[in-house]
């Protein structure tokens, strides 16, 4: 059964606002990295502008899809006009489990390739079982497995994969700032640490759906700092 998760009613829309500063966040330090890899050359560089632009790629279907989900009328004003004559993607569910799920892998890999450049790896066989691992995870978090007992829901294996990643990024850019003790690292630290306090917030979403604005909240944070983040880079050039 695939399972739709909305966010308090009074929140349709500002959700999509606190997201698309994430988009540009994510976007704008894909374009800077971009911009770093043509002067020095480095494969970091390359990478970490591939994984900013997953991630801003990830948050723009999010957004579409949760627009889709709340405002009936501009799917069928948008959507109708060209896809609905196939009738799966007439079907609210599918709307959500199609667009939810470019989004979920497009973070999860985002987010490993991040994880794989800090951490220096470079066994590709690795890269192809992990890449493995969040097409899996991220499949399977749009269901939900019904019981004769009980309904359980898959989706935070999502927010517990995408928090796992996110701990070790933040605790290596924690150890970055106290080695440097600098305020761009302590900013990049905190961006990532409300990062990753917001997938946990996000796991118990079920339980009380003010949590989704306290996780949206959390995530705004980080990528507020962000993109403050990028602001700070580009105006010493």
């Amino acid at each position: 059964m695939v399972n739709v998760l909305f966010s308090p009613r009074w929140f349709w829309g500002i959700d999509a606002i606190f997201e698309f500063i994430a988009i540009l966040a994510t976007a704008f330090l894909s374009f800077y990295s971009f911009k770093l890899y043509r002067v020095t050359k480095k494969a970091s560089h390359k990478y970490f502008s591939l994984s900013f632009l997953m991630l801003a790629l990830a948050f723009s279907a999010k957004v579409i899809t949760n627009l889709l989900l709340y405002f009936p009328e501009l799917r069928k004003s948008t959507i109708e006009a060209f896809l609905l004559r196939y009738y799966l993607l007439g079907n609210t569910n599918m709307v959500y489990a199609a667009g939810n799920l470019v989004y979920r892998f497009l973070m999860l890999a985002g987010l490993l390739g991040i994880f794989w450049i800090i951490g220096k790896s470079r066994e590709k066989n690795k890269m192809i079982l992990l890449v493995y691992f969040i097409s899996a995870i991220s499949f399977t978090s749009i269901f939900a497995a019904v019981t004769s007992y009980f309904t359980l829901e898959l989706y935070p294996i999502f927010h517990i994969t995408a928090a796992l990643f996110l701990a070790y990024i933040s605790y290596f850019y924690y150890r970055n700032f106290i080695r440097k003790r600098k305020k761009t690292a302590l900013r990049i630290f905190l961006s990532f640490l409300f990062l990753f306090l917001s997938q946990l917030v996000f796991i118990f979403v079920l339980a009380d759906m003010r949590t989704y604005v306290a996780a949206e909240i959390l995530q705004l944070a980080g990528y507020f700092l962000l993109l403050y983040e990028y602001y700070t880079l580009t105006r010493r050039k």
